[in-house]
């Protein structure tokens, strides 16, 4: 019996080419985009997942008050660690990581110093709490020794091209001499601690621990712990933890006004909070996940409603074997599984098409997102993720009842003595309604995804084009050696001598590299004044000029060792309660009561951050030692020759750091990375969900052609024009087209509104974007209908007469 089933069932496909490679076709497209989307939600929440205490392993972190201001640090104070250990006995396991970027290794002194990468200083708890799987060594010997470094499968390989290591020596940071000590296997999942090798924290922590601070607190310097228990009994042991912790550090902090708190998070949270992440690897927006979600979902429908259409209008000219069939005892049950065998096996044959596309896709993955996303994703997700395996067979029976079981009743349900007359018709169907309802819908999801994809295209235009408040063009930041700022003033004559150079500043950033420091201040001269939040940038006179900020009152300051006077922006004017800039010039604000600073000028207020965020209080000053960025002002026509010239110089000076440098306006890009993948998204699934609408509308007019040839024939032979055939066929779609953006358009403005409320600054949904997408949608339908209008129309009227 399936036998047969199965058998008709591709008879019935091969029929109709045309419909069954439409059909073919679309839910490829669809099935692989689910797939696609599936095996990116699955790599997203699978991130440090492997860890056997994942569920009890939590996080430190500083919360910050400053007034009514907030803020986060992913560290702790380094003190915070040692009276954990001394005065909870009740924490087992407390690990510490410090991180440290710009490692370097050096294998011998022969050899140029090669980066390292990622390098972590950890102490024997780490390995308790993290689950590493060791090759070589083991916590307790690997760490015993404070030159020894643990290295990575990956590490390995890149600098020795083997796996027998342990023993080995090289230079770290050209200032530590170690020795191979342990070597791990690489992480078996996404991890955000994939470090490329271990060290004893003691060996990088320096003069950090000794002058460590109850109030200071670095994001490298983070401490986890596990927490025993589990479900309800766990979460009121950290309740219970975190308020001992907080009583702790009440007690320890020197500044009883200092509102800062220590708190845990759980590990498992850690990859979803954009505020606190590991600083050693990145964070995702759950947002973004749901969206794509979202968007799977109006795939997987719009390809269904293709197939309801399309079998519905195509149905009608199966009606005289529906008719026999019920004549002969085919009972309506039969009918029905027979086109759903149907259903299933064009799915079937989509779903092996789709896997190919699948591998296709994920190999160009890397065009439209960063996300780490391996082009073997599939096949390993083949391999150990058993969810895959109920999630498509899951697919496919959705898949089969959502297209299949409306087109299976609605054909089944004809009455066989009209049926093998050949009486039912498409008009004469409830698929005749039902089918404008469904086109309706499809091309209103479609409005969606384009008002969208405009929405996102002018926010990012407005935050690429706006005027930031400075000159960002054609100007170079180099980071120097933090550990030697005595050669700085030497490297500005070098670099002043360049010809391609037309001006030079140090400072302690850029306005806009997507870091900021705060610090806090009185506005009185009185230790019971209420302290106010600001941020803080440190700079040479030289800034102002470079980047051409616009002064409302004042000048620059003069050239100093320390912080002594200031400029402040508009924000900082409110802060002070005062209006005209003139009024601030000479007024002085207190890090504390010994220590004045005198404002000199006011700006206009620029961007120090992106558009996601207001413009905040900003004072800019002059602390030597604090200069470690170079903002070079550089000639577009002799870039190339300047960028050389200026290693060439930096190899003098410091002949065994690396010149690494970066231009302004690729970091402020870098700001908008998110967005800018948000944005390459919306255009890949718009893309695939317009191609996907525009097949079912080629199938549609293909249809409703082949019913209407003889119509076509008398009409032309009547002296009807093509325009007025065409027109025909059309009119028809674009009062379609123009409902669905009735409808559409209110669902469009709430989904961006709510985008957009991430922006301190916006563009605003004005009228023209929904104008925008009214006649791209018009213009893809008329374009998917003209063309197969046109064909019928330009038949040769008399071949249209006696046909069929």
């Amino acid at each position: 019996m399936l036998e047969l089933l199965f058998k008709t069932s591709f008879r019935n496909l091969l029929k109709n080419k045309m419909l069954t490679t439409i059909n073919v076709l679309g839910l490829s497209i669809g099935i692989t985009c689910a797939l696609i989307i599936y095996l990116i939600i699955s790599h997203e929440n699978n991130f440090d997942k492997y860890h056997s205490k994942i569920d009890n392993i939590y996080h430190l972190y500083t919360e910050m008050h400053f007034g009514e201001n907030q803020s986060f640090n992913q560290g702790v104070p380094y003190p915070v660690h040692e009276a954990i250990e001394e005065e909870l006995p009740e924490v087992k396991i407390l690990g510490e990581l410090l991180t440290a970027g710009g490692a370097t290794v050096q294998l011998n002194k022969e050899k140029e110093a090669i980066e390292l990468g990622k390098l972590a200083g950890v102490d024997t708890s780490y390995f308790k709490i993290f689950d590493w799987e060791w090759i070589a060594g083991n916590p307790e010997l690997s760490l015993a020794n404070k030159e020894s470094v643990i290295l990575t499968e990956k590490t390995a390989l890149k600098f020795f091209g083997t796996l027998d290591v342990v023993g080995k020596d090289f230079q770290l940071n050209k200032e530590h001499s170690v020795t191979v000590t342990g070597l791990l296997k690489n992480p078996p999942a996404p991890s955000n601690f994939e470090f490329g090798a271990f060290v004893p924290i003691a060996l990088i922590d320096g003069s950090s621990r000794e002058n460590a601070h109850w109030s200071n607190v670095a994001s490298s310097y983070q401490n986890y712990i596990v927490v025993a228990g589990e479900g309800e009994e766990l979460q009121a042991s950290v309740n219970e933890l975190e308020q001992k912790i907080y009583d702790l550090y009440q007690s320890k902090k020197p500044n009883k006004d200092l509102s800062w708190e220590i708190k845990m998070q759980p590990l498992k949270a850690m990859h979803f909070n954009p505020v606190m992440y590991p600083n050693t690897g990145r964070s995702a927006s759950l947002d973004v996940l749901w969206a794509l979600f979202a968007i799977a979902v109006v795939l997987i429908l719009s390809v269904c409603i293709n197939y309801i259409n399309l079998s519905t209008a195509f149905a009608t000219l199966r009606s005289s074997e529906i008719g026999v069939r019920k004549v002969l005892g085919s009972s309506k049950r039969l009918l029905v599984f027979q086109f759903l065998s149907e259903t299933f096996v064009l799915i079937s044959l989509a779903l092996v098409i789709s896997f190919c596309l699948t591998e296709l896709m994920l190999s160009n993955m890397h065009f439209f997102i960063d996300w780490g996303i391996d082009q073997n994703l599939f096949r390993n997700a083949l391999k150990t993720d058993w969810l895959l395996y109920l999630f498509i067979p899951a697919l496919i029976l959705l898949l089969t009842l959502l297209s299949g079981i409306y087109p299976a009743i609605l054909a089944s349900s004809f009455n066989p003595i009209d049926a093998i007359k050949n009486k039912i018709s498409a008009k004469g169907t409830r698929g005749f309604s039902m089918r404008r309802a469904l086109v309706l819908l499809q091309f209103g999801l479609c409005q969606i995804f384009i008002f969208g994809t405009i929405v996102v295209m002018q926010q990012l235009e407005f935050a690429r084009t706006n005027d930031l408040g400075f000159d960002r063009d054609h100007i170079v930041n180099v980071h120097l050696p933090w550990e030697e700022q005595d050669k700085r003033d030497v490297l500005q004559n070098e670099w002043g001598n360049i010809s391609g150079i037309s001006d030079i500043s140090f400072s302690s950033q850029a306005p806009m590299m997507n870091g900021w420091s705060a610090t806090t201040i009185t506005l009185e001269n009185d230790s019971t004044s209420e302290e106010k939040q600001t941020n803080l940038i440190e700079a040479d006179p030289n800034y102002f000029g470079l980047y051409k900020f616009n002064f409302l009152a004042g000048k620059p300051y003069h050239e100093s060792d320390s912080l002594e006077e200031i400029i402040v922006n508009q924000q900082f004017l409110s802060l002070m309660g005062l209006e005209d800039p003139y009024e601030a010039i000479g007024k002085q604000v207190f890090y504390d009561e010994d220590y004045p600073l005198t404002i000199t000028g006011v700006v206009s207020d620029f961007h120090l951050n992106s558009f996601k965020e207001e413009i905040k209080p900003l004072m800019m000053g002059m602390d030597k030692n604090s200069l470690y960025v170079a903002n070079i002002k550089v000639n577009p026509l002799t870039q190339k020759e300047t960028l050389a010239a200026l290693e060439s110089k930096w190899k003098e000076v410091y002949p065994d750091q690396t010149f690494n440098y970066g231009f302004l306006e690729d970091d402020i890009y870098k700001m908008y990375k998110n967005e800018e993948q948000t944005y390459r998204l919306f255009n890949l699934f718009a893309g695939i969900a317009i191609f996907i609408s525009c097949l079912g509308l080629y199938g549609l007019i293909s249809f409703i052609s082949l019913q209407r040839t003889k119509e076509i024939g008398i009409r032309k032979v009547l002296g009807a024009s093509v325009k007025q055939i065409v027109y025909l066929f059309s009119k028809e779609f674009i009062i379609l087209v123009l409902t669905a953006l009735v409808l559409a358009g209110p669902a469009g403005y709430y989904i961006m509104t709510n985008w957009l409320e991430d922006y301190a600054y916006k563009i605003d949904l004005t009228w023209d974007i929904f104008a925008i997408t009214l006649v791209v949608s018009m213009l893809i339908a008329l374009a998917t209908v003209s063309y197969q209008s046109i064909r019928s129309a330009l038949q040769n009227p008399v071949d249209a007469l006696h046909a069929d």
